[in-house]
């Protein structure tokens, strides 16, 4: 029996208040992601016997992380305004739309940053690779849901006058 032919249990959000409060819970979860991260590698690296410190190895990881987050989160971000076309037409975009946009954005953050704080334990060097941790995790703090892509259709985002940037 698939989710789909059972009237009470569904698959995707019904309603906008259900998404915005599915889209809240991910947003905590994510934003609580990074710390344990950044723990475990704090007390593994404190039990366990450090990595050698080499600077070619901090510069590959640093540069590796920078790729990823080059191209990840302008992934993630052309694929929310793929999914969410509607919002930039100044339609509304559909429940589950939204939550599948910002979704995208959000995993291709934490990602970085979990990818940012594992490279802090593989170098044994903290400050480089926190410090693109804590620069994403700033962006990822500022792209908490607000829903008004279901809420309020905004026209052109050619007109800078009406346009406001989705969250």
């Amino acid at each position: 029996m698939s989710l789909g032919n059972n009237p009470k249990i569904t698959a995707r959000p019904a309603s906008r208040e259900s998404a915005l409060l599915t889209a809240w819970w991910v947003y905590l979860v994510l934003m609580i992601l990074p710390f344990m991260v950044l723990a475990a590698v704090i007390i593994s690296s404190s039990y366990t016997g450090a990595p050698s410190r080499a600077p070619h190895n901090v510069r590959l990881w640093l540069l590796l992380t920078l790729a990823y987050f080059a191209m990840a989160l302008p992934a993630g971000l052309f694929y929310r305004r793929h999914v969410c076309g509607a919002y930039f037409r100044g339609e509304l975009v559909a429940p589950r739309q939204y939550l599948i946009g910002m979704v995208a954005v959000w995993v291709s953050l934490e990602l970085g940053i979990v990818l940012a704080i594992v490279s802090c334990y593989v170098t044994a060097s903290f400050p480089p690779g926190l410090m693109l941790a804590l620069a994403a995790f700033i962006v990822f703090l500022y792209l908490f849901p607000t829903g008004k892509m279901m809420v309020s259709g905004v026209g052109d985002s050619e007109d800078p006058e009406i346009y406001q940037e989705p969250r």
